[in-house]
């Protein structure tokens, strides 16, 4: 073989080489590029939280959610970023928990209109769910909001008046009596608002992701009478996975579920009345032969505080 045969004959070899090296190093580029991005949760905590001012400090209580690994978070005031040496977390070490305080050093005597917790990275993910104003130095002492804490789960809310005796006797339509409906079945509701087989109780149900079936029923102990008003309010906490039963503003029954959310819609909203929903393939089922008012669900669970004040300016 003569030196030039030799010599094609690494060249390609050599070009293939220096290709691989291209690739590797352009590749080491992109790696480095992405790397140097602030990281980004994949999961949003969610944090309910009340915020009180003093002279000298902001202080946010988280009172439920998830909690908070680290101090890869900026706060804002008024739209102001806060720097991190002005934030104490009152545990002195993270993760931020349920009960605990953050201490933010902000000593403007001005009414705080808006904190925000975002991630390093993004400028959209805003981790206070709920924000509840309780200024607490004398220039502020006027300017609590009325915004009550709310915690990620589930509420649903009606007034409700029964025109006739509840017992439904021999009409086998008339059992359970439905004031509110996301489902046609026990096994695809996502939530119920009703009335157990005899109409003797009210019953709250909802079905989570973990939960399966027909979810879990929850009674009050109140029994509903002829021509009288009720304000019932049924709550998801997702936090503590628990299911509440709320009677005219006051806690009536409660039990322990879990926390993997409600299950998603079959969409089949329903809302009762004298005739009835569609049950099964049956139309006309689970009759209320009443009045209902005031009705709204929400996609998070009510305070005691919110509930009650609901109930106060319902009866006002």
């Amino acid at each position: 073989m003569t030196q030039g045969e030799r010599d094609a004959g690494i060249s390609p070899v050599i070009a293939e080489i220096l290709m691989i090296f291209l690739v590797i190093l352009a590749a080491g580029v992109v790696i480095v590029i992405f790397s140097d991005e602030a990281p980004v949760p994949e999961k949003v905590p969610v944090v309910a939280a009340k915020i009180e001012k003093d002279s000298t400090n902001i202080i946010i209580q988280h009172l439920g959610g998830d909690e908070l690994p680290s101090d890869d978070f900026y706060v804002s005031v008024n739209s102001e970023i806060i720097q991190k040496d002005n934030i104490t977390l009152q545990g002195g070490s993270y993760p931020w928990s349920p009960g605990e305080n953050l201490y933010i050093n902000y000593s403007d005597t001005g009414s705080v209109q808006d904190v925000a917790l975002v991630f390093d990275g993004d400028k959209n993910p805003v981790i206070l769910a709920r924000k509840h104003y309780d200024y607490v130095n004398t220039s502020d002492s006027n300017t609590t909001q009325d915004d009550y804490v709310r915690y990620p789960g589930f509420t649903a809310e009606a007034w409700i008046k029964w025109n006739v005796n509840p017992n439904p006797g021999g009409d086998s339509s008339r059992k359970w009596a439905t004031i509110v409906i996301d489902g046609n079945t026990d096994n695809n509701r996502r939530y119920q608002l009703q009335h157990n087989s005899d109409n003797s109780k009210f019953e709250f149900a909802v079905a989570t992701e973990s939960g399966g079936g027909s979810g879990v029923p929850l009674f009050s102990s109140t029994s509903p009478v002829k021509d009288e008003w009720y304000y019932l309010t049924g709550i998801y906490n997702k936090t503590d996975g628990k299911v509440f039963l709320y009677v005219n503003g006051n806690l009536d029954s409660s039990r322990s579920y879990d926390t993997s959310g409600l299950r998603d819609s079959p969409d089949m909203y329903q809302v009762g009345g004298p005739l009835g929903i569609l049950w099964h393939t049956s139309t006309g089922q689970r009759k209320f032969n009443g009045e209902i008012s005031g009705l709204n669900t929400y996609g998070e669970a009510f305070s005691p505080e919110e509930i009650k004040a609901h109930y106060d300016a319902g009866r006002g």
